[in-house]
């Protein structure tokens, strides 16, 4: 069901996001995803993440590490790891297309999205 929301998130989004192309440098979107912890606040001022990606490699910033990476493809997961290390190669190239990139943890949701041609 987390899933369904968070690319409910995405696909909602999609029309308000820049469209960046490969390899610009993509700033990412926040989304709240826990409202039971006392301390954190949904419009809580935080830097959001900026990413890099390209056919085969994403780099992320260390903030992101411990956070399950999803590249979404026509509202389908198309690949999901678990980020350990600020360069993630892909298995396989991405082809050409829009692509929505999350980054899923606890309290937050950062996502964005990018083209490559």
């Amino acid at each position: 069901m987390l899933c369904a929301f968070l690319l409910g998130i995405a696909n909602t989004h999609a029309a308000n996001l820049p469209q960046q192309t490969e390899g610009d440098d993509i700033t990412l979107s926040v989304g709240y995803n826990d409202t039971k912890k006392g301390n954190l606040h949904p419009r809580t001022q935080m830097r959001r993440p900026v990413i890099n990606v390209s056919s085969d490699l994403i780099t992320v910033p260390e903030s992101l590490i411990g956070y399950e990476m999803r590249i979404v493809s026509d509202g389908e997961v198309i690949f999901s790891t678990t980020v350990t290390t600020t360069e993630i190669f892909l298995p396989t190239p991405l082809t050409e297309g829009y692509y929505q990139i999350q980054f899923v943890g606890e309290a937050y949701t950062f996502y964005g999205e990018f083209e490559l041609s």
